[in-house]
C-alpha cells in the first residue's frame, strides 16, 4: 500500500513539473519604475536644480603664451544656487563672498542656460551651455562689469569640487604658471646677449622700470650739452685718471675733443624803405543852395495921351 501511494506521489510531481516549463505566446510586463520621472525630463529638459561652483577657465590652444598668462589673471565666479525649476524656468541666488542677490533664467531642450539679475541697480547677464554634469558658461558678468574675456574662454562649473580651479587649454593640457616677471627678463636678457643684439656687459632691467622716451638721456647719465651761439662754453676741469694697479700695465684715457666755440657775429639786414602812408581821400564841399529868385510884379505903364499942342494948357475938370 505505501510502495503504491509512494509511486502516485512521484507522478504528481513529475506532471506538475512539466506543467512549469516556458508556455507559448505569454508576454511579460514590467513593473513600473519606483521613482516617476520629473515633468523636465518627460519634456526632454536638463535638470538644473541644485548649487553650481566654479571648476577653473579653459581656453583654445591656439592663443598666444600672452594670453595663457592672462587666464590667470580672471576673477573667478562665484556660487550658483539654483533653487527652483518649474520647466523651462529657473530662480536662485548668486553668492560671493558677502554678496548674494537673486537671479531668474531660463533654459531649453538644446541645453542653453540664461540667466539675468539685477544688483543694485545694475544688470547682469549669463550664457552657457549644460553638457552632462558641467555647465560651460562662455559670456558672463558677474565676475567683473569691466573685464574681458579672451575670445573662445570658457568658465566651468560643476556640482562636485574637488582640488583647485583649473587653467588648461581646449582638450584637457594644463596651462603651466606664469614664471615671475624678473625671471623672465633676465632670460630674455640672456638670449639678446648670446644672439649679439646686447653687449656682454649690459646691465640688468630693473622689473617694472619704464625704458626711457626717446631723445631723453637714460637714467644716471649727465645731461647733454648743447652748444649755443653767443654764449662762451664753461669747460669742466678735468680729472686726473685713476691710478691703475701694478699687474695691471696703464691705458691712456682718450677724451673726446671739446666743441670749438666762434662768437656770432652781428647780422646785418638791409634798410627797408618806410612804407607810405596813404593820403585820405579828398572831401567835397556841399553844393550851395542859392535863394530862390522872387518875381516881382509888372510895372503898369501910364496910358499914352494924345499929342497936344505945346501951348495949350489943359486943366483937369
Amino acid at each position: 500500500m505505501q510502495g503504491r501511494l509512494g509511486r502516485v506521489l512521484v507522478a504528481c510531481a513529475a506532471l506538475a513539473a512539466a506543467a512549469c516549463g516556458d508556455a507559448e505566446n505569454v508576454k511579460v510586463q514590467p513593473l513600473p519604475p519606483l521613482q516617476r520621472p520629473t515633468a523636465e525630463a518627460r519634456a526632454g529638459l536638463p535638470e538644473v536644480r541644485g548649487l553650481w561652483r566654479f571648476a577653473g577657465f579653459e581656453i583654445p590652444a591656439r592663443d598666444t603664451m600672452l594670453v595663457r598668462e592672462k587666464v590667470y589673471m580672471l576673477t573667478p565666479l562665484g556660487d550658483f544656487q539654483i533653487a527652483t525649476q518649474r520647466m523651462d524656468s529657473i530662480a536662485g541666488r548668486y553668492v560671493r563672498g558677502p554678496v548674494t542677490f537673486p537671479f531668474t533664467g531660463e533654459v531649453r531642450r538644446d541645453s542653453v542656460l540664461a540667466i539675468v539679475a539685477f544688483s543694485g541697480g545694475v544688470g547682469q547677464f549669463l550664457s552657457g551651455r549644460v553638457l552632462r554634469d558641467t555647465l560651460w558658461v562662455e559670456m558672463t558678468s558677474f565676475s567683473s562689469a569691466v573685464e574681458t574675456w579672451p575670445r573662445g574662454t570658457r568658465a566651468a562649473l560643476v556640482r562636485k569640487v574637488g582640488g583647485a580651479p583649473f587653467r588648461r587649454l581646449l582638450g584637457g593640457a594644463p596651462i603651466n604658471v606664469p614664471v615671475d616677471s624678473a625671471a623672465l627678463d633676465s632670460v630674455r636678457m640672456d638670449s639678446l646677449r648670446r644672439a649679439g643684439v646686447l653687449p656682454p656687459d649690459s646691465a640688468q632691467p630693473v622689473p617694472g622700470a619704464m625704458p626711457p622716451a626717446a631723445g631723453m638721456p637714460p637714467t644716471g647719465a649727465a645731461p647733454a650739452v648743447v652748444p649755443q651761439p653767443g654764449v662762451p662754453q664753461q669747460r669742466l676741469p678735468q680729472t686726473q685718471p685713476a691710478v691703475p694697479p701694478a699687474n695691471r700695465p696703464a691705458q691712456p684715457v682718450t677724451r673726446p675733443a671739446q666743441p670749438v666755440t666762434r662768437p656770432a657775429q652781428p647780422v646785418t639786414r638791409p634798410a627797408q624803405p618806410r612804407p607810405a602812408q596813404p593820403r585820405p581821400p579828398a572831401q567835397q564841399a556841399p553844393p550851395v543852395s542859392q535863394p530862390p529868385v522872387q518875381q516881382q510884379p509888372p510895372v503898369s505903364q501910364p496910358f499914352p495921351q494924345p499929342a497936344a499942342p505945346r501951348d495949350t494948357i489943359r486943366f483937369p475938370g
